[in-house]
């Protein structure tokens, strides 16, 4: 196949499956409205940017074999919530400045209270289920699987030191959304 024709089937591809990737925005950005407008007209460009600047044969192979509706899909995903990414950098750096969350620290880790208290896993769910994909894997690998920052950093590709912020920074959104629903003491 030549250059062109592989350049065609890729961007064909794009085409064909732009409403599903805007769908699936809406699912990155943890169906938050304020998240969608600020940054879902941003995101697919740039991940699609990202994605045609990696070599050819690579591109097509993720298209043609892959699954590159995941693949993509997880780019944004990684894209908008790791503080070591260029559309973070670009985007989002402000906003989570301005807007960072004050919530008191606890001494206890969630992972001990929730072993002990079968009441509160039911509004725990609820509230896992309504933060977005990045945060519901970084909090269910560390808390939940009891995997260690430096493996889950070897799986992602993120720096351990990023990932060690972004646990602190979900567990303090999943500490907002339980509070007054869950007892932490």
């Amino acid at each position: 196949m030549t250059k062109d024709e592989k350049i065609e089937v890729i961007n064909q591809w794009l085409v064909d499956n732009y409403n599903q990737m805007k769908i699936n925005v809406i699912k990155v950005c943890g169906y938050s409205q304020a998240a969608i407008d600020k940054w879902g007209d941003d995101i697919i460009p740039y991940v699609w940017e990202a994605f045609r600047k990696m070599d050819l044969d690579k591109q097509y192979d993720i298209i043609v074999n892959g699954n590159p509706e995941n693949y993509l899909t997880r780019g944004m995903a990684l894209s908008i919530k790791s503080s070591t990414s260029m559309f973070f950098h670009t985007y989002r750096k402000f906003s989570t400045k301005s807007n960072e969350f004050s919530v008191e620290a606890h001494d206890k880790t969630l992972h001990s209270d929730w072993e002990q208290k079968d009441a509160n896993n039911e509004e725990l769910k609820k509230a896992m289920g309504s933060l977005d994909f990045y945060d519901q894997y970084i909090l269910k690998e560390y808390y939940f699987e009891n995997k260690t920052i430096k493996f889950i950093a070897g799986n992602t590709g993120i720096t351990q030191s990023t990932l060690s912020k972004d646990i602190k920074k979900a567990l303090k959104r999943l500490k907002l959304l339980l509070a007054g629903k869950v007892d932490f003491s």
